[in-house]
């Protein structure tokens, strides 16, 4: 198996973290390269009349907690002793469309 890219989205629980490290074993034992994706949403509060998002200060909040959550997922992974090449990537946006 040529195997050269792993991709495994992350929501932080714990099961997630056992798929984050199954991928991990996998890639260490391939020699393939693993990207930890973390996939955040904005809320919408939904009106009568209308939706509105949050305001730029709660987004640029939310994004940096994402960050940061993805940042200390990155660090666990890391201490894994399996030889697999680690990145981490963050998108915002609906999951469901930014992981097919």
């Amino acid at each position: 198996m040529n195997l050269q890219t792993i991709l495994v989205a992350t929501d932080f629980s714990e099961r997630a973290r056992a798929a984050t490290d199954w991928a991990l074993a996998l890639a260490g034992a391939l020699g393939a390269k693993v990207i930890v994706v973390h996939v955040f949403d904005l809320p919408i509060v939904g009106l009568p009349d209308a939706s509105l998002l949050v305001d730029a200060k709660t987004a640029a909040r939310l994004s940096d907690e994402a960050q940061a959550a993805l940042d200390a997922e990155l660090v666990r992974v890391r201490k894994v002793p399996n030889g697999a090449d680690v990145e981490g990537l963050l998108r915002q946006g609906d999951v469901r469309e930014v992981v097919p």
